[in-house]
């Protein structure tokens, strides 16, 4: 007796990759979420598919993640120029869904304060955080995400997320 494959020959259901293909482009290239994805491919394409398979298959993917990012950013009309201010955003990979908040710091204290607030914003909950290598998204960060059961991934120098 031999071993064999306990796969199907045929599986009637399967996404074909040729829709895959489309998903993963309109991802990348318009940053659709998976409604728009659905809806583009029913419009343009003659693809029924569903907000959910698309879903299923961006996490399957990885490209599910909520992206955190700050930028400095400077009043308009301030006249102090020592007065610095720092935008946090947070953008769900899949819905779009975006989360800003400015702070007088950068620093880790002050990137788990916003993660926080970003957690409580959000309608649902969040597997996974991506980053770039900043200091504010060092040791504690990354910590404090791992104690709340979120995987926190950085991504690689000089490449944008």
């Amino acid at each position: 007796m031999k071993d064999r494959s306990s796969r199907p020959h045929h599986s009637p259901r399967v996404t074909q990759a040729e829709v895959i293909e489309k998903i993963l482009w309109l991802r990348k290239h318009y940053h659709f979420g998976p409604t728009k994805i659905a809806m583009y491919l029913a419009r343009y394409h003659d693809m029924t598919i569903s907000t959910s398979v698309v879903w299923r298959i961006l996490k399957r993917l990885g490209m599910n993640r909520l992206q955190v990012d700050v930028k400095f950013i400077e009043p308009l009309g301030q006249t102090d120029r020592r007065k610095k201010y720092y935008q946090f955003t947070a953008i769900d990979d899949c819905t779009r869904l975006r989360v800003l908040r400015a702070y007088p710091r950068c620093d880790q204290k002050t990137a788990i304060q916003f993660i926080d607030h970003v957690l409580a914003k959000l309608p649902f909950a969040v597997e996974r955080v991506q980053s770039d290598n900043g200091s504010e998204f060092g040791a504690s960060f990354h910590w404090h995400l791992l104690d709340k059961g979120i995987d926190h991934v950085k991504i690689k120098p000089r490449t944008p997320g």
